[in-house]
């Protein structure tokens, strides 16, 4: 599971367990520190520098440029925020964060560093820290949600339908508690473990019929390709380790993902009957530009409508489309189908329906693995369809043998026209990575 780290030393010197041999110290005065003050380090794994965080596929990745600390001080048995705590020079709380080029970190685990230095702790006290990180339009700028705190020890924040919350990736965790000395300096190294909240879809298709048989005994033209869930959480609260942490969850079936063929096909005619061609296709993208393949649509990108922050150097397979999203976790499991690819005529109505399948479904009560009923999880991605790296269609993300890519690793976007095994896949930068099937 791919994690971002936060590290807090409120002492002299702090040995990062598991990590590496050095002493990271003070360096206002590394031998005597100054009463309440203390170096939080920050360990963040696996950044891009990008501005956003466009999801292109399944990848390894995170875009978080901001990172909100709360410092929880107890106060006969409930903890609640200590505002006397500060960022030296920041009264926001709020950390700037971008890896530098050459300190990117890799696959095999490289990590980099940022100091920040803590005031205002309080001598024999005991203190927690919550942390968020997300992406902000500025480094350290304010996030795109308010966090409110829920419980009653300040420790659980929540994001909700009350803040109009669009789903993004955001990372959160709890440290131990820690407690400070007579010099206001922490007795013990802290650790926050920051957990992505959120889920991942993506929806990688081709072989898209341009008419089917309607319920009339007609030949329809297919106006539209929709993949659903069959619930829908307006919020989340974190941070969380579970599953579940949506909110506001209910049982409405929810569009996630909407591909208009009238406005991406570069064969579309309306008439069923004028329609010479029996699938679909699509302008070819490299490097997010548009080649040409036909006369309709001559410069439409094959993208689901929703999925409008692409990468600049997506790449898919020829008349193939795709689609991205984070999407909010469940607050329970949902005992029915969890995702449904839809084949509509011009006014909605179904022609075809595709259930969406994984053979690694956690097991709950009512959904034994191998089921349909997998809901959507904290920290897990589902990808219909498969893409491993967003710039290429081999897969090849390292490099490392760029003239016989792993064949493994190839695209292998889901033909919505025939029955596909259904493939696991496990990736370390999610709890579980659903590569899906149809049927």
């Amino acid at each position: 599971m791919k994690k971002i780290y936060f590290f807090a030393a409120l002492a002299a010197t702090l040995a990062m367990a598991g990590c590496s041999n050095e002493d990271f110290v003070n360096p206002t005065d590394p031998t005597n520190p100054t009463l309440g003050e203390g170096i939080v380090t920050i360990g963040l794994t696996n950044t891009t520098t990008r501005a956003a965080r466009p999801l292109g596929s399944s990848a390894a990745a995170n875009n978080v440029n901001s990172v909100k600390l709360v410092v929880l001080k107890d106060n006969s048995g409930t903890y609640s925020e200590d505002t006397n705590v500060k960022i030296d020079g920041d009264n926001d709380m709020v950390i700037s964060w971008t890896a530098p080029t050459g300190e990117a970190p890799s696959e095999n685990g490289h990590k980099t560093y940022k100091d920040v230095k803590l005031t205002g702790l309080t001598k024999s006290a005991k203190y927690k820290i919550v942390a968020y990180g997300y992406n902000a339009e500025d480094a350290g700028g304010a996030a795109a949600f308010t966090a409110t705190a829920t419980s009653s020890d300040a420790a659980v924040f929540e994001v909700g339908s009350s803040a109009a919350f669009t789903p993004e990736e955001i990372f959160a965790g709890t440290s131990n508690e820690f407690t400070t000395d007579a010099e206001g300096n922490a007795t013990t190294s802290v650790q926050v473990t920051m957990d992505r909240q959120v889920a991942g879809l993506l929806a990688y298709l081709t072989g898209i019929p341009t008419k089917l048989v309607g319920t009339n005994g007609t030949l329809e033209t297919v106006g539209k390709v929709v993949v659903y869930a069959n619930a829908k959480s307006s919020g989340i609260t974190f941070p969380s380790t579970l599953d579940f942490n949506g909110k506001d969850c209910t049982t409405a079936r929810t569009a996630l993902l909407t591909f208009d063929m009238s406005t991406i096909a570069t064969n579309y005619v309306t008439d069923a009957t004028a329609q010479e061609d029996a699938k679909y296709t699509f302008n070819t993208i490299n490097d997010n530009t548009v080649t040409a393949t036909g006369t309709v649509n001559q410069a439409a990108k094959p993208y689901a409508s929703e999925y409008t922050n692409v990468p600049g150097d997506l790449t898919l397979k020829e008349n193939s489309i795709f689609g991205a999203c984070f999407v909010l976790p469940y607050d329970a499991h949902k005992d029915s189908q969890t995702l449904t690819i839809e084949l509509q005529n011009g006014t909605g109505t179904a022609l075809k329906t595709l259930n969406v399948t994984t053979t690694n479904a956690p097991s709950v009560s009512g959904n034994v693995a191998g089921t349909k009923a997998y809901d959507i999880r904290r920290n897990n991605f589902y990808s219909i369809g498969k893409k491993l790296a967003t710039d290429n269609t081999d897969g090849d993300e390292e490099d490392d043998d760029e003239e016989n890519p792993d064949p493994d690793d190839e695209d292998n976007p889901i033909d919505v026209s025939e029955e596909n095994e259904i493939v696991l896949l496990i990736n370390d930068s999610w709890d579980v990575l659903h590569d899906m099937g149809i049927e």
